[in-house]
């Protein structure tokens, strides 16, 4: 079971990339308890496929060091957990989450517009291993002039009453407590079901690149190691996040 328990927070005004700052405090400290490292603005913020988060002030960007205490073979399901707790702190804040939807491996989209994004690196050594889980959530405002729509929560949230990172922070982060004590073998089904169910573009035909590749197909789910299922004219491809990305 992964815990939060006695998790500690440091915090920095500006950094270049927490995921960068967590990397580094691993390779120097052995660290037995979740850390998080937090930061008001990234300069060189991480996302997939070596892309960049641009990250100004006034949004969540955050690092989690954890321990890992799960069987390896359980890994990629951390991702699944992740998404969905990101998801669950956002919907808190909506009165619809109707056009709230993950976009496997690692967006959360609200109306085809991204609104979060998830960075997951796995260090695993002899003697240690840990997962450092990297969130970023547009709280005041999105980055323009990117290849993709973009939204922030204080757009579209269900009240008047602005959101502050704090608040967003604590949120997530009983939210990733919650999902992390589901984090069992005999649960992690109704964990894929439940990616499922808020999955964007299920059962929909998707635009997609693989191996420098455009192609298209139908989104039909997720196996137990999370990878994601397309059928392309009757033929089913699978796979795993590091082999695909999106057009949207």
């Amino acid at each position: 079971m992964l815990s939060l328990e006695n998790a500690e927070i440091i915090k920095f005004e500006k950094i270049d990339s927490t995921n960068l700052e967590a990397n580094r405090i691993l390779k120097d400290h052995d660290i037995s308890n979740p850390l998080w490292i937090v930061a008001e603005e990234q300069s060189h913020g991480k996302g997939r496929m070596g892309n960049e988060w641009i990250s100004i002030k006034g949004n969540l960007y955050a690092s989690l060091i954890i321990p890992l205490a799960c069987e390896l073979k359980f890994l990629p399901m951390l991702s699944c957990s992740v998404a969905l707790s990101v998801y669950d702190c956002i919907a808190k804040y909506l009165l619809d989450d109707s056009l709230l939807k993950i976009k496997w491996p690692n967006d959360i989209l609200y109306d085809n517009s991204k609104l979060s994004g998830i960075l997951i690196e796995n260090i695993i050594g002899s003697n240690r291993k840990h997962s450092i889980i990297g969130i970023g959530i547009n709280i005041n405002s999105s980055p323009v002039n990117v290849s993709h729509k973009t939204t922030f929560l204080n757009e579209i949230k269900k009240s008047y009453e602005m959101l502050n990172i704090k608040e967003v922070f604590e949120t997530l982060h009983l939210s990733l407590e919650k999902y992390f004590n589901s984090f069992k073998e005999e649960k992690l089904k109704s964990l894929k079901d439940e990616l499922t169910s808020k999955a964007w573009k299920i059962n929909e035909i998707v635009k997609f690149k693989s191996n420098n590749r455009l192609s298209s197909g139908r989104l039909e789910g997720f196996t137990d190691k999370f990878e994601i299922m397309i059928n392309i004219e009757g033929d089913m491809l699978i796979l795993n996040s590091g082999e695909l990305s999106f057009n949207y």
